[in-house]
């Protein structure tokens, strides 16, 4: 590997992080399906969520609240180049990689 593919994934490891970091309550949110928690990354909101889950799927569908977080990314979400540079795979995988680069220039 050379040090310009080297400092390309350190640059987007830091995105990363910074864009966890940034919107911590919100991911939980959706990955746990709290009801007033994380809901529009506040710590407390007076409706219920949209996307709150009661009971026994709150463990066991853990996995698929995971991958629709993910899905939803490229939906939408959040803004398209954020999307691939956060799921590189998964842009790739999907056909993303291509119109990624061509909304950055």
């Amino acid at each position: 590997m050379t040090i310009k593919n080297h400092r390309k994934r350190l640059e987007d490891l830091f995105f990363r992080l910074h864009y966890l970091g940034k919107n911590w309550r919100q991911i939980l949110h959706l990955a746990l399906g709290t009801a007033h928690f994380g809901v529009n990354n506040q710590n407390f909101s007076a409706d219920h969520s949209l996307f709150r889950v009661k009971g026994l799927k709150k463990i066991t569908g853990l996995p698929g609240r995971i991958r629709m977080m993910r899905a939803r990314a490229f939906m939408g979400f959040i803004p398209l180049k954020d999307a691939v540079r956060i799921f590189p795979g998964y842009a790739k995988r999907h056909g993303y990689g291509e119109k990624g680069k061509n909304h950055e220039s």
